[in-house]
């Protein structure tokens, strides 16, 4: 599980863009929590390759996909960046070839390891989150809202949306 780890919705809002106080923790089968990574920008977003071998992060604030090693017990190394996602970085997902989808504020990207960008598919709106499902595994599900800042989370009229797209390359 990753935690932005401030208080974004209270009232002093004591974060700054950019701010790498994100942490990913592991939650055993017994329901024991560690902390297994630190220093990161934003988390929102986590998939775990299909060789279970690693995780990849969403980090907001960096508008990057950051990876790690995943051992026996769950602990991570070997932290690097999987790819640059011009656009932010949000809710990711897998495919069968493992390339991520990543919500951006234009859409959502397909993207490789390294950041060769695959596809784009844009929305009206910013991006949050995105799931392959479907029968068949190949429609993408981009979830989307307008933002209009913290401050004005619940005001207003609901803006969000769910988009689908059919895709070539189904979920892992």
């Amino acid at each position: 599980m990753n935690n932005i780890n401030f208080d974004m919705m209270g009232t002093g809002m004591d974060f700054e863009v950019g701010s790498t106080s994100g942490v990913v923790a592991v939650v055993t089968p017994a329901g024991e929590v560690r902390q297994v990574a630190s220093g990161l920008a934003f988390p929102n977003g986590m998939a775990v390759t299909a060789d279970g071998s690693t995780l990849v992060v969403a980090e907001s604030f960096a508008s990057r996909l950051g990876a790690f090693d995943i051992d026996a017990q769950g602990g991570l190394s070997n932290r690097r960046v999987w790819a640059e996602v011009e656009g932010g970085a949000d809710g990711i997902c897998i495919d069968a070839e493992g390339a991520i989808w990543c919500a951006t504020q234009q859409g959502c990207a397909r993207v490789r390891e390294g950041g060769e960008m695959l596809q784009r598919i844009p929305v009206e709106l910013p991006a949050f989150s995105c799931a392959l499902g479907g029968p068949d595994g190949a429609t993408l599900y981009i979830v989307a809202n307008e933002w209009k800042g913290v401050e004005n989370v619940g005001k207003g009229p609901r803006t969000g949306r769910v988009y689908t797209a059919r895709v070539e390359v189904p979920r892992a």
